[in-house]
């Protein structure tokens, strides 16, 4: 059990308050990045956007769970499946916007 509250505590801390500041801003950069290469109608860097952005949020979300106490395995689980989810939801969205 010690060795399960080590590792819960140690990726809790990957990230101090002023680092996950710089990576929400850096997020929302990718998507103001993704909606203004899908509005010039260049798709692979848009979509390639999306998937930087996909990522990053996966990581920022399990860390975020991992600092409110939620277990380590399921804050990875709900942090990536939630990045699926809100990516190919972005996708779908820019996609149906500016008509791929």
């Amino acid at each position: 059990m010690k060795w399960w509250q080590a590792r819960q505590q140690a990726f809790a801390t990957q990230l101090n308050d002023r680092e996950l500041r710089l990576v929400r801003y850096i997020l929302m950069g990718l998507v103001i990045a993704s909606v203004g290469l899908a509005a010039l109608h260049r798709t692979e860097l848009s979509s390639g956007a999306v998937g930087v952005w996909m990522l990053m949020v996966g990581d920022y979300w399990a860390v975020r769970l991992a600092q409110r106490r939620v277990n380590f395995l399921v804050s990875l689980l709900l942090g990536y499946l939630g990045a699926l989810v809100g990516g190919l939801g972005l996708l779908l969205g820019l996609g149906l916007i500016f008509r791929w």
